[in-house]
Formats: C-alpha cells, sequence, structure tokens
C-alpha cells in the first residue's frame, strides 16, 4: 500500500485538483444564479432547476475544454522533450494521458446528462403552466429559447409561444420527458457497445471465413502437394540408392588395388629369393671347383 501511494501521489493529486475545480466551478454559479437579482423572474418561474443547470453547464464547458489536452501528441511530446517543464514524475504522468481523458469523458457524460434533465424539467413547467402571457415567456426564456424581439412582434399579447404549445401537445405530463429524455446517453454508450460487439463478431466471422477458404485450398492442394511429397520421396531414394552403388564401386576398386599390390609385391619376393638361390649355388660351384684344381 506505501509503494502504491508513493507510485501514485501525483496521479491521485491530479484528480482531486480536477474534482476540486469542478465543485469550485459548480458552487460559484450555482450561488450566482440563486443569489443575483437579474434572476429573480427566473428563480420565481423555474425555482432553483436553472441554478442547477447552469452551474452543470459551468462544469460541462470546463471539461469540454480539457478534453481535447491529453490527446494533443505534439504538445505531449514538447512536455516530453523539455526537461526543464517536467521531471520524471510528470512524465509518467503524460503517459496516463489517455486514463485522464477517460476520466474528463465521463464528467462531461455525467454533466451532460443532469443538465439534459434539468432543462426538460424546465420546459414543462413552462408549457404546463397556461396563465402565461408571450411577452412573459419571451422575457423570462430569452436565454433558454434563443428568441430574438423580432417574435414579439410576430406573436401578441394573450397567445401562447408555439414552442410551448409543441411541448405541451408532445409531452403533457413532465414525468415522460424527464424520465426518458436523460437516459439518451447511456443509450448512446449502449449503442457504441454494440456497434464493437458487432465489428469484432464481423472480425471473426471474417476470420472464421479465411480459414474455412484456406482449408479448401488446402484441401484442393492436397491431392498436389501429396504428389509432390511422392516424387520428392521417390527421387531422394533413388539418390540414395546412387550414392549406395557409388559407394560400393569404390569399395570394390579399393579391394582390387589392394588385392593387386600385394600380388606384385609376393612377385617381387619370389623373383629375389630364386635370385639370391642362383648365386649361392653358383658360389658354391665356384668355390668346389677352386679346391680340386689344388
Amino acid at each position: 500500500m506505501g509503494c502504491w501511494i508513493l507510485n501514485e501521489k501525483l496521479s491521485v493529486l491530479l484528480l482531486l485538483v480536477w474534482l476540486g475545480l469542478n465543485f469550485y466551478l459548480f458552487i460559484d454559479t450555482f450561488h450566482w444564479y440563486e443569489e443575483e437579482d437579474a434572476y429573480i423572474y427566473t428563480r420565481i418561474m423555474l425555482g432553483s432547476t436553472l441554478a442547477w443547470a447552469r452551474a452543470s453547464a459551468t462544469c460541462l464547458n470546463f471539461n469540454c475544454m480539457l478534453i481535447l489536452l491529453p490527446v494533443s501528441r505534439n504538445l505531449i511530446s514538447f512536455l516530453r522533450g523539455a526537461s526543464i517543464c517536467c521531471g520524471g514524475a510528470l512524465r509518467r504522468q503524460l503517459d496516463k494521458n489517455i486514463a485522464f481523458h477517460k476520466m474528463v469523458a465521463y464528467g462531461i457524460a455525467v454533466n451532460a446528462m443532469y443538465h439534459y434533465t434539468l432543462y426538460v424539467n424546465s420546459y414543462h413547467r413552462i408549457a404546463c403552466r397556461k396563465d402565461l402571457f408571450i411577452l412573459e415567456v419571451l422575457y423570462t426564456c430569452n436565454i433558454l429559447y434563443l428568441l430574438d424581439e423580432s417574435w414579439r412582434e410576430c406573436h401578441p399579447k394573450g397567445k401562447m409561444c408555439p414552442v410551448l404549445d409543441y411541448m405541451q401537445r408532445v409531452a403533457p405530463q413532465p414525468t415522460t420527458g424527464s424520465s426518458l429524455l436523460p437516459h439518451a446517453p447511456v443509450l448512446q454508450l449502449q449503442l457504441k457497445k454494440k456497434k464493437r460487439k458487432r465489428k469484432k463478431k464481423e472480425e471473426r466471422k471474417k476470420k472464421e471465413e479465411r480459414k474455412k477458404k484456406e482449408g479448401r485450398r488446402k484441401r484442393k492442394d492436397g491431392g498436389r502437394e501429396k504428389r509432390r511429397e511422392e516424387k520428392r520421396r521417390e527421387e531422394k531414394r533413388r539418390e540414395e540408392k546412387r550414392r549406395e552403388e557409388k559407394r560400393r564401386e569404390e569399395k570394390r576398386r579399393n579391394k582390387k588395388r589392394k588385392n593387386g599390390k600385394k600380388k606384385e609385391e609376393k612377385r617381387k619376393r619370389e623373383k629375389e629369393s630364386s635370385f639370391e638361390i642362383i648365386l649361392f649355388r653358383e658360389a658354391d660351384h665356384i668355390w668346389f671347383t677352386t679346391n680340386t684344381a689344388f
């Protein structure tokens, strides 16, 4: 545990800083929209939903600003190369840029869901109140609907806004939209997972098809390969037989040479022995003749 704290203390510190900044921005904007006099009328109309929605929107903007920083490769490579800017510990954190990118993405998803639910509730609150005139709606909901002053001329006092009329028809109860619409990001994530699974299945099918095609080719070429292997084996056998015959012929030649040499040596020995006998006989004859003469 102590080694983990020593190794991961900087990453935990950066995580706490990120959470602290989000918490600070959320509280600051919430108090701003709750206590500012410019939003008294909207607070009467919508209650505290506007403050909660705007607070989550500031956190959403902050995270949208941060999400591309961990993915910018040129900046990360520059910081890695600059030894003055970052040391060894910071370089390790730069290697964990994808993890921080995922955390920021999760923060964006949570804030977006929260922001979306609050704005849907505010829309339903306005749509359910039929005692509002168009001027009141335009005055209080300029930020929500992003309408211009030309709408006041087109829609005089005493008529409802067409957007509110549409909301009343489509979602007359405030529970349907607020309960179903926040699930859109979750459904998107699930669809992405399904797409990934489909891609994996398609890749597996392609691999299986390739394997089947290779098996068919091998089966088709199996007879050819067997014939080729048989021919190669026959050629090897023939070469081995030829080599054996050559070896036998060499052995026979060597034996003949050895036998010829032995015969020649015997002949030489016989000649030498016969010559010695003749010389011995002649010497005896000469000695005998000399003795008889005396």
